[in-house]
């Protein structure tokens, strides 16, 4: 069977990662989270896997990092910044005509993760809710089969999601303080977030979701994405229970040990 990447993409607060627990609670597929921020959050600074552990002491990832560690290129210094150019909306248009220093080197780096991270997990497909759309134009290098879900809220609905503040609490999955944001900044996110989802995605096999819709019938959702059987659809109908085995970074909820899907 083909490896394939689904890469769940779009604004902040649309609820990636239920929709990543959920379709990696589905036969053959494994979660990742937010796997853009696996070397600053999860190599550097050591934060909390869904499974419990701190990344570096997790069963999973410690072994991906060390396997990964023998083939990667770039130090993760360098690795954090080229991935920092690449991904800022700021230099969108820089980065149509430019590319940073190393950034071959980067391409090769992400590849052998990815190849590393379908060997350990066993699973043909592997889910990453990383979300930004510039790290698509990223994915088409790195020859694999990818497939775009692109998950959009309206924005009321996430601006209302966007005004929580949050404390920092590592061990509860909120690995920095959030503050609110402002109307203007939500919005100005919102749009470029998926702009750049839908600019990097032209000519790709894309799925596009709406929250609402997701969380109002969350069996043909998934059945769209990926297919399923029947006692996976029965799961989906039930709302759950759902269980969130090895995400690094993403929302707080991915700590919960058993989720349900809200009809709300």
């Amino acid at each position: 069977m083909n490896k394939k990447i689904i890469y769940i993409a779009g604004a902040g607060r649309s609820g990636s990662t239920l929709l990543d627990i959920s379709l990696g609670n589905m036969d053959d597929c494994f979660s990742l989270g937010e796997l853009i921020f696996f070397v600053e959050n999860g190599i550097l600074k050591n934060e909390y896997c869904s499974c419990g552990s701190r990344v570096m002491d997790c069963s999973f990832w410690g072994v991906i990092v060390f396997k990964w560690n023998k083939e990667r290129k770039l130090s993760n210094k360098l690795f954090i910044d080229v991935q920092y150019k690449l991904l800022r909306n700021k230099r969108f248009l820089i980065n149509l005509f430019t590319k940073p220093s190393h950034y071959k080197d980067y391409i090769q780096d992400v590849k052998k993760l990815y190849d590393i991270i379908f060997k350990e997990s066993d699973h043909n497909t592997i889910i990453d809710s990383s979300k930004n759309g510039n790290y698509i134009k990223i994915l088409k290098k790195i020859n694999q089969e990818v497939e775009v879900v692109q998950l959009k809220r309206r924005f009321l609905d996430r601006y209302k999601s966007t005004r929580k503040h949050l404390q920092f609490n590592p061990s509860q999955g909120i690995e920095r303080e959030v503050k609110p944001m402002s109307f203007y900044y939500s919005f100005l996110t919102w749009f470029f977030d998926n702009f750049t989802v839908w600019f990097h995605s032209a000519g790709m096999k894309i799925t596009r979701v709406y929250y609402h819709d997701f969380i109002h019938n969350p069996t043909r959702v998934i059945s769209e994405i990926i297919d399923t059987k029947d006692n996976e659809k029965e799961l989906l109908k039930n709302r759950g229970p759902l269980f969130s085995k090895h995400l690094v970074a993403g929302s707080r909820f991915r700590m919960h040990n058993k989720l349900f899907i809200r009809k709300k």
